[in-house]
């Protein structure tokens, strides 16, 4: 029985893999060791679902929860990604993802993320929605590459924008629906007369926004989201058939100042609990991070920077 595992059938030739150098998915690297070893489990386990495959996964990398359960969900979904990214092949799905549409494939090496330096002000910064399947697989590779939380398969609401500058790709932001509940998010809408409810509506969640590393230009990126909230105030109303208030956004203070969101009269309300969970070599601590709201609606913000004490412009 083990012979016959060795054996290939005539005519089937081993299969050139590309090299991994390194992705993010769902704040984890993955290297080419990674991803050796996911295809030997796949290898040796041919009759094993994906289900199967993600909890041996979660094992071997030791990709575990606090409460000492593996994290399949997110292990499934880096399997899918890495996928996509050519690195593997998984069985085919059991069950459909209910209607819902996978991210399209996306090319880490794609020649638009390797731009020329851009160091001066643009003097027209165009903001694209993405609404064709090149800029998805566009926006998906320069997330991939370049945001340190890397690529997530959206579920629910999302619009995302690509920034461009005569025709030079510069960077990505994306929003999605509010996230479920935060203390900070609750006491920021009591105080100016709003529904403390969890998910509301009336708030989007900015979960990515990256420039590329060629791209140095002082205030840019303020710039890029105070463009993005313009934006959005029309377009999330087109697609969704309802306005939204506020966006939100979560400054990891370990990493960054949150200084171009400040810059773009984003407002401070407060920090989150944050949590602990364990990586592949060592544990890794997702702290406490700063919690920013702005208001999309002039009149809204101006609520909440008289509550707070924060800017009043728009």
């Amino acid at each position: 029985m083990r012979l016959s595992h060795k054996i290939r059938p005539m005519g089937m030739r081993r299969q050139s893999w590309p090299k991994c150098r390194g992705v993010i998915i769902r704040g984890r690297l993955f290297d080419q060791r990674d991803v050796v070893l996911i295809r030997d489990v796949i290898r040796r386990h041919p009759d094993w679902n994906r289900t199967k495959i993600s909890q041996r996964v979660c094992q071997l990398l030791g990709w575990i929860q606090l409460n000492g359960l593996p994290k399949e969900r997110a292990c499934r979904t880096a399997l899918s990604q890495l996928e996509l990214l050519g690195f593997l092949r998984l069985p085919p799905p059991q069950q459909s993802n209910c209607g819902g549409k996978p991210p399209k494939a996306h090319d880490l090496n794609d020649a638009r993320l390797f731009g020329p330096p851009v160091d001066t002000m643009p003097h027209r910064l165009e903001i694209r929605p993405v609404s064709t399947p090149d800029d998805a697989r566009l926006w998906n590779s320069a997330v991939a590459r370049h945001h340190y939380l890397g690529l997530t398969t959206p579920v629910g609401k999302l619009l995302r924008y690509l920034f461009f500058a005569e025709d030079v790709l510069l960077g990505a932001i994306s929003f999605t629906g509010a996230c479920w509940s935060t203390k900070a998010r609750s006491t920021a809408m009591t105080a100016i007369g709003l529904d403390p409810s969890p998910a509301p509506e009336f708030i989007v969640s900015n979960n990515r926004f990256i420039i590329l590393p060629n791209v140095t230009v002082k205030n840019l990126a303020s710039r890029m989201i105070s463009g993005s909230i313009r934006s959005l105030r029309t377009d999330w109303s087109l697609r969704y058939s309802h306005a939204p208030l506020f966006a939100e956004t979560f400054v990891d203070t370990d990493r960054f100042k949150g200084t171009s969101y400040l810059a773009a009269n984003w407002i401070p309300v407060g920090m989150t609990k944050g949590y602990a969970k364990r990586g592949h070599h060592h544990f890794k601590h997702e702290r406490p991070k700063l919690l920013l709201l702005r208001g999309i609606c002039p009149r809204f913000h101006a609520r909440l920077a008289q509550a707070y004490g924060g800017y009043n412009g728009r």
